[in-house]
């Protein structure tokens, strides 16, 4: 079956093929005009790899990723509780390489989430090249070829403050859900934040003039940054929770070195927040 519709499709008697990503490996059809993905790659490299099988024969092609954070979420915790991951012939069972996994997908998490930089220069930086070149001409990616401008918006006193006032309520019994903080940090007074005194600590409506878009903005940037983590916990029915902690890299918020940039639509009084105005 599978054989016959591989067949179909390369000799252009079918327009499209749903496949898994082992499918394609060493085909060489030339005139693929589109290539989706339909949930997060597992890298970046195999990102390129992936699209490097649309357009062989120079025309103009189309390659699109449908993306939500849930994807990274997911397959990291897949990572922390030595599950197989898609293709991966192997259960993850040493540290070194679990942690070389959470890696390549914090690096592919971070370029589906920005939106302002050029995609082509972003994967020319990844693979070390000299010069990288941006998008040109009539082939432009997603970020070139948006209508909106976005500014990068100088966050670092905020980050520092997030990360720190974090680590001073994780000194408590407390474990927060990125959810909670993001209610924490816009100010609101539900029931959770209310019962559990949420609303006398530190990060309590430090946000508050911000938009919740922004705010998932900052705690995803920060995160896959690896100035904070999610620790994953098996609840009851089988399911992982993931929960803030620190990161690997939080200490370095302290260092005169450190700066963080948030990408704000500009001049946009609906998404940019009041504080970075």
């Amino acid at each position: 079956m599978r054989e016959s519709q591989q067949r179909e499709w390369l000799n252009n008697r079918v327009n499209v093929i749903v496949a898994t990503v082992a499918f394609g490996m060493g085909i060489d059809k030339p005139d693929v005009r589109f290539v989706i993905h339909m949930t997060l790659p597992k890298s970046i490299e195999a990102y390129y790899q992936e699209c490097g099988r649309a357009g062989r024969d120079g025309e103009k092609s189309i390659c699109m990723l449908f993306y939500k954070i849930q994807d990274a979420f997911t397959l990291m915790s897949l990572i922390k509780t030595k599950k197989k991951i898609g293709m991966d012939k192997f259960v993850v069972s040493k540290n070194n390489v679990s942690e070389n996994q959470e890696e390549t997908l914090l690096a592919i998490a971070k370029f589906c989430e920005n939106v302002s930089d050029c995609r082509q220069k972003m994967i020319g930086q990844h693979f070390q090249e000299e010069h990288p070149k941006s998008c040109h001409g009539l082939i432009l990616c997603d970020n070139c070829d948006r209508l909106l401008t976005y500014s990068k918006f100088d966050v670092t006193l905020i980050a520092q403050q997030v990360v720190l006032g974090l680590k001073e309520a994780l000194n408590g019994t407390h474990k927060f859900s990125i959810g909670i903080i993001k209610d924490i940090l816009k100010g609101s007074k539900n029931k959770q934040i209310l019962e559990n005194c949420y609303n006398n600590t530190f990060l309590h409506g430090l946000l508050k003039n911000w938009n919740r878009v922004n705010i998932q903005k900052l705690m995803h940037q920060l995160i896959f940054s690896k100035y904070l983590a999610v620790q994953f916990c098996q609840n009851s029915s089988g399911y992982s929770n993931g929960y803030l902690i620190l990161g690997p890299d939080s200490n370095k918020v302290c260092e005169e070195t450190f700066s963080m940039f948030l990408d704000v639509v500009h001049n946009s009084d609906e998404i940019m927040p009041e504080d970075l105005e």
